[in-house]
């Protein structure tokens, strides 16, 4: 006779779950290849970004902080906002890939704003560039926790999130490294050490990352096609229909903007 433990399904071990992940579809796998590009450039971006706005686009101090904060909060607000939508109303798929090329022409327009001309279109195209870069990163952030979602099943899916947390983190620190050998680079070019002046070479470090994205956009234009997702997804059951009739007021009030505990685990 069997007893309960024997007849129960046993749950996997660590080493296990590690093996089935491994194992993964190449779906998981395309999604953490933008998840590691993007803890890139993101962060290397985001680290450079006020002394780019001071000393080439030309605002003061104070006005180039308040950009950058500008921009990391209309990143979230973006996400809370509709960035998850994107990824329900056209798959994952296509979310990653419309997201990265957002970001992408939001970044090559904020590294170039400095050559194009007087100070009035420098200022205005560089902020216009904050706030597309921002766009894509609302849809982007959604995208990748779907995809571990979509791409994972119940015995993997902790890992998975826990791998998306440190494969984010692997890219920072390969941004961290990297950054100033393409800064000293260019800065070099000029003639000039980045030791001699702090704000040399940022241009170089960027156009690093946008390369860093337009391969990101590249391999996952050429490797998730249609017939990987329809592959490797994983069924997630049938999906409750949205509630009709709702109005333009009851779908605002639904917002998770407008859900006070989303709004302090966001901005605390």
């Amino acid at each position: 006779m069997s007893t309960p433990e024997t007849s129960a399904e046993r749950d996997p071990s660590v080493l296990e779950r590690l093996r089935i992940l491994f194992a993964a579809s190449r779906g998981f796998w395309l999604v953490n290849q933008i998840n590691f590009g993007d803890g890139i450039a993101y962060f290397g971006f985001l680290a450079l970004m006020t002394l780019f706005m001071e000393h080439d686009v030309g605002l003061s101090t104070a006005w180039s902080t308040r950009a950058i904060s500008f921009f990391s909060g209309a990143v979230t607000i973006t996400m809370a906002l509709g960035g998850g939508w994107v990824s329900d109303r056209l798959g994952v798929r296509r979310a990653l890939s419309l997201a990265v090329a957002i970001i992408l022409v939001g970044r090559i327009f904020f590294v170039g704003s400095p050559l194009l001309g007087g100070e009035l279109i420098i200022h205005g195209l560089a902020w216009t560039s904050l706030f597309v870069m921002a766009a894509g990163e609302g849809i982007l952030q959604p995208a990748l926790y779907a995809g571990v979602k979509e791409y994972t099943d119940k015995r993997t899916a902790t890992l998975a999130y826990a791998f998306l947390y440190s494969i984010k983190n692997v890219g920072i620190a390969v941004g961290a490294w990297v950054s100033p050998q393409a800064r000293e680079w260019w800065a070099a070019r000029g003639g000039i050490s980045t030791a001699e002046d702090p704000a040399a070479g940022i241009s170089g470090a960027f156009w690093f990352f946008i390369v860093i994205t337009a391969v990101m956009l590249l391999v996952h234009v050429n490797f998730f096609t249609r017939r990987v997702e329809e592959r490797d997804r994983v069924d997630l059951g049938e999906v409750e229909a949205p509630t009709p009739g709702l109005t333009f007021g009851q779908k605002l009030r639904n917002l998770p903007i407008l859900d006070s505990r989303f709004l302090f685990f966001i901005f605390i």
